[in-house]
């Protein structure tokens, strides 16, 4: 009797493996985590929390890159909160970490998740292209006194609206765009005909240092 309980023990144990259910359920958690996990990276540096510190553990520990290798999952969820580290990241001016971005090719993988998501308008679309206006330098405006800059510098100046640009130094902003048209995305990306319109603001920058 023992013996016969056993086996359909395993018997079931078995079904449960290759249920495809249990495996889609599985798969449904694992990515519930890996959200959640971003979030609470993204929540790091929204809140200011110990600066210094977090930009040590993150170097240390290789996060930027593992954060940029979840876009390998191919969810859309996930990618979301991928885009939104590397935003609040951006927002920090953290020159360090966005000259690392550039170093290690993350906003080529960004772009990879933009050609990859093939609906325009959702969230993960909109938040990529939210990125890209944050990278964008900040406009000269008309003032009482005169034309002047409201350029805003990495590192000295937080809190800025996100739809003033200048988050990123020019310097850094200029390696970038030269890093993005030697490994082809201008074309593929900025110039398209499909996506230039969503990249306008953008372009304008982008063709004045590139002088296309």
């Amino acid at each position: 009797m023992e013996m016969k309980d056993e086996e359909e023990l395993k018997s079931q144990e078995s079904r449960q493996a290759v249920d495809p259910r249990v495996a889609l359920a599985f798969k449904k958690q694992i990515d519930q985590s890996r959200i959640l996990i971003l979030q609470f990276l993204n929540k790091l540096i929204v809140d200011n929390v110990d600066s210094f510190q977090l930009r040590q553990f993150f170097m240390t520990n290789k996060v930027l890159m593992k954060v940029a290798d979840c876009s390998l999952f191919k969810s859309n969820q996930t990618n979301v909160e991928v885009v939104k580290f590397f935003k609040a990241i951006i927002q920090a001016k953290d020159s360090i970490s966005v000259s690392y971005m550039i170093k290690k090719q993350i906003f080529e993988t960004i772009l990879e998740i933009f050609l990859q998501n093939k609906t325009k308008g959702n969230m993960l679309h909109s938040c990529i292209l939210n990125l890209f206006e944050m990278l964008t330098p900040a406009e000269a405006v008309s003032t009482a006194a005169g034309t002047s800059s409201i350029f805003l510098g990495l590192d000295n100046c937080y809190g800025a609206p996100k739809t003033e640009g200048g988050y990123v130094q020019l310097n850094l902003l200029n390696k970038l765009y030269q890093r993005l048209y030697d490994n082809g995305y201008v074309k593929r990306v900025f110039l398209h005909k499909l996506y230039e319109g969503d990249f306008r603001k953008f372009n304008r920058y982008l063709r004045q240092v590139l002088d296309i």
